[in-house]
């Protein structure tokens, strides 16, 4: 499946929110403001929480860029919330400032085109910044690079500026 010059797949989902209440969150709920969508393969691993962790001490460089942060794995709301719930340093996220969605389904991951072998998430990301879309697809061996997506952030912000003074 292709997701190339199609909106991106809207969804809603449970979610672990900032302050950890578990609440249905709404993709497009976010509309107006850039987001960063990312997919980690699941919980309780050990390469994921860095990534995640990173993202969170990034998070006022993206609101900075008026744009949200939200994850999304296969686990459930229950394991998001005993992962965030769970110290840094025994093998937990803490406290993250951005929504941990469920995507127990696996339809989330699937209208992605990003669900392997019908069991994970690959890791994926997905800028959108209002008539940009950008997707990155990583290995489930590396970390992503989030230092790029401010990059791009700043890059389609520019390019909207220049639109809308033609």
């Amino acid at each position: 499946m292709s997701l190339v010059a199609t909106p991106a797949p809207d969804f809603t989902a449970k979610a672990v929110m900032p302050d950890n209440c578990i609440e249905d969150f709404t993709l497009s709920s976010l509309r107006g403001k850039y987001v960063v969508l990312f997919f980690y393969p699941m919980d309780f691993t050990f390469v994921c929480p860095t990534e995640l962790i990173a993202f969170d001490n990034s998070i006022e460089k993206f609101r900075a860029l008026n744009t949200e942060l939200v994850s999304v794995s296969v686990d459930s709301e229950y394991s998001h919330y005993a992962w965030k719930t769970t110290e840094r340093s025994k093998g937990g996220v803490g406290k993250l400032r951005y929504p941990m969605v469920a995507d127990f389904t696996k339809e989330i991951s699937r209208s992605y085109g990003i669900l392997l072998n019908n069991s994970v998430a690959l890791r994926g990301l997905f800028l959108f910044a209002g008539s940009f879309f950008c997707i990155f697809f990583h290995s489930r061996r590396d970390q992503r690079c989030f230092f790029g997506c401010a990059f791009l952030i700043r890059a389609a912000a520019a390019h909207g500026k220049q639109k809308s003074n033609r």
